[in-house]
């Protein structure tokens, strides 16, 4: 069983690792404990109940640490990239930052973030219990390790088993297709009452989109960073997202753009008036909770994406710390600290519960599959990803082709959507906007 990067041939993460507690694990001893003291600032991503994990952690760091205190910058996914970006032209960026593997190109520069592979060998930094094939998703174009990996994460539909079961249909089998997918939508729409729609819009879902193209035996992108996702393959998909659109199986093109889709407890599937949606699957938990006040009773599950023509895929990815290249050797340390803690601290790992990943320590991640205490969203996360993790591959992005593709993906459905261009005439526009984008 292997991770393949998506575009690099020979390359090969294997995953056998993750999944299997016979594997073995990096081990290096952790520095010796020592007095800290000093300020450092910490940004990461993440809603209200990701946010509230966070901060009982650092106050937990904090109280561990008398002398240290951690100065708090979440934010919001989209909007966090654009800051962390403009903060690095600056040289202003924070000590600790929340990198994630998609945009790591864009930031794997030794002037925006340090290096850390010298901190792991004198055992600063401790990734015990990290497998090497998930620590080296840390690694940048040029081999250096820029993060930490933290949380390993990919991406399902999550379904509202309730709504499904009272239609009279049962939760498809995880083996299903693209094809599957339009006929169970179809039937199920048929029996939801009305202002409920059997599947959100994926035309301009990057999660969807991805799957669909690896699915097609395509990538976005070549490993010399030229893109690899063809006319056809996107004409393709936006094709099939209009046939449901149209059909009334999903929301409305207005509706589409009206509501956000990164604030949780405002998205259609959080609050039962959708009944099928792509979501990260860290996210069952506190769309779980949502659901809960919005339509007490109804159950969320997680399933996996359908396969596509050349088999599945599944996309798969890695979020960690890392440390900002104008951090002093001080402050380096502290945030390593933060690090360790954050990654070895088994009361940490107890609140996180795989919040932003499945948890990439060993023995945390077979605790919570095994915690009798854990909520059924934090169960699925670990079984679900060992049904996806064997086959699952991870796009490659040149430096700014993550947000280019996000960028155009909406652009171009959303001109589908409202009737001012065809699938083919769409697409050509994708391809040439990515290309801009990325060129700057």
């Amino acid at each position: 069983m292997s991770l393949k990067l998506a575009g690099h041939s020979g390359f090969r993460i294997g995953l056998a690792a993750i999944i299997s507690a016979l594997t073995l694990s990096i081990f290096v001893p952790p520095a010796l404990a020592q007095d800290l003291s000093g300020n450092f600032r910490f940004t990461w991503w993440g809603a209200t109940t990701r946010n509230q994990k966070t901060e009982e952690i650092a106050k937990l760091f904090e109280a561990a640490n008398p002398g240290v205190k951690i100065s708090r910058e979440p934010g919001e996914f989209n909007s966090y990239w654009d800051k962390l970006t403009v903060q690095s032209a600056s040289g202003n960026q924070p000590c600790a930052i929340t990198m994630q593997s998609r945009w790591l190109a864009q930031y794997a520069d030794p002037a925006i973030l340090r290096p850390l592979d010298d901190l792991v060998a004198d055992g600063t930094l401790d990734v015990s219990g990290v497998e090497k094939t998930v620590l080296d998703t840390g690694r940048g174009p040029d081999g250096k390790l820029y993060f930490i990996p933290s949380g390993v994460f990919y991406f399902t539909l999550l379904m509202n088993k309730t709504q499904i079961e009272a239609a009279g249909l049962k939760v498809p089998p995880a083996d299903w297709t693209w094809d599957d997918y339009a006929k169970f939508v179809a039937d199920l729409s048929a029996k939801l009452p009305q202002g409920t729609y059997a599947t959100g819009n994926l035309g301009q879902a990057m999660d969807g989109f991805t799957n669909f193209v690896q699915g097609s035996g395509e990538v976005l992108f070549k490993p010399d960073g030229t893109i690899g996702v063809s006319k056809d393959t996107i004409a393709r998909y936006f094709t099939y997202w209009e046939s449901l659109r149209k059909a009334g199986d999903t929301e409305p093109a207005d509706m589409m753009s009206e509501i956000p889709d990164n604030i949780i407890d405002d998205t259609l599937l959080a609050n039962g008036r959708i009944a099928v949606d792509a979501r990260p699957a860290n996210q069952l938990d506190a769309h779980q909770k949502q659901l809960a006040a919005a339509k007490p009773g109804e159950e969320l599950v997680l399933h996996p994406y359908p396969r596509g023509s050349a088999g599945p895929g599944d996309d798969i990815g890695a979020n960690g710390f890392a440390i900002g290249a104008n951090c002093n050797d001080d402050s380096a340390k502290l945030v390593a600290a933060w690090s360790n803690f954050f990654l070895q601290n088994e009361q940490a790992a107890d609140i996180y519960l795989s919040d932003n990943g499945v948890v990439t320590v060993d023995r945390f991640r077979e605790k919570q599959l095994k915690n009798p205490n854990a909520t059924a969203g934090q169960r699925q996360l670990i079984e679900v990803y060992n049904q996806v993790a064997p086959q699952a591959r991870a796009a490659f992005f040149p430096a700014g082709g993550y947000a280019a593709v996000v960028e155009a993906l909406t652009t171009a459905y959303e001109s589908v959507a409202f009737g001012r261009a065809t699938p083919d005439d769409a697409a050509t526009a994708m391809l040439d906007q990515i290309g801009r984008l990325i060129r700057g």
